[in-house]
């Protein structure tokens, strides 16, 4: 997303990587719901073979993926997307960003003096980033 300080206009992720080297909050999504993916392809892969025991640890991991959304969403500064379908988790992480970026875009639009709003706004969105990482991390089967 691109941000300008001045008057020079500059290209950056989403949000900037943190001192420590560690995932930027919007890198964290991606890495957990990538580990999600995987965690449930296997198990599909598995239930689609017959095994109960897989079948049912997919809906329990939907389930529990559906609630942590919801969660997250009653607390987030930005409408997040709904998870209707287990197909939806696929491209999830994606609309989340992208609803955030256009939160974000719009919060800085609306501000007229001071970044205040905005940086408090950042705030949020790093919360909601690390409540559904937490949430595709805790709920892969």
């Amino acid at each position: 997303m691109p941000w300008k300080y001045n008057s020079t206009t500059y290209q950056s992720n989403l949000l900037a990587s943190n001192c420590t080297s560690s995932f930027a909050p919007d890198q964290e999504l991606d890495y957990w719901s990538a580990y999600y993916a995987q965690r449930t392809g296997a198990k599909q892969s598995d239930c689609s073979n017959g095994f109960q025991d897989a079948c049912a640890a997919m809906q329990s991991a939907f389930a529990c993926l559906s609630g942590a959304v919801n969660l997250a969403a009653s607390t987030s500064p930005f409408p997040i997307p709904e998870i209707h379908t287990s197909g939806d988790i696929d491209t999830y992480g994606t609309a989340v960003k992208d609803a955030a970026r256009d939160y974000i875009a719009q919060s800085a639009a609306e501000t007229i003096t001071g970044n205040s709003a905005v940086t408090g706004g950042l705030f949020d969105i790093f919360d909601t980033f690390s409540a559904l990482s937490h949430a595709y991390n805790s709920c892969a089967p």
